[in-house]
C-alpha cells in the first residue's frame, strides 16, 4: 500500500497463501482437508474443508491454537 485509505473507500486485497497439508498431517495439526483437488477422480467432488476445532487451526491459518491463552492488552 502506497497511501492511506479512507474508511468509506472500497479496495481489493489479494492474499498469496500456501498451505502444506501433508506436512501439517505429520505434525498432527492438519485442520484443512482437500478432496480431489485437481479433479482427477470424476467420482469425487473437488472440495476443501476445515475442521480446526480449538487446536488444529494453526496447521492452515496463522493463529494461536490455545483456547485458554489470552491476548495481552497494550
Amino acid at each position: 500500500m502506497n497511501r492511506t485509505y479512507k474508511a468509506t473507500e472500497q479496495y481489493t486485497i489479494y492474499i498469496n497463501y500456501i498451505v502444506k497439508p501433508d506436512y501439517t498431517k505429520l505434525l498432527g495439526t492438519q485442520g484443512i482437508y482437500f478432496v480431489n483437488p485437481k479433479g482427477e477422480n470424476k467420482n469425487e467432488p473437488v472440495q476443501i474443508w476445515t475442521q480446526g476445532e480449538p487446536e488444529s487451526n494453526s496447521g492452515w491459518l496463522p493463529t494461536i491454537d490455545k483456547p485458554n491463552q489470552k491476548q495481552l492488552k497494550k
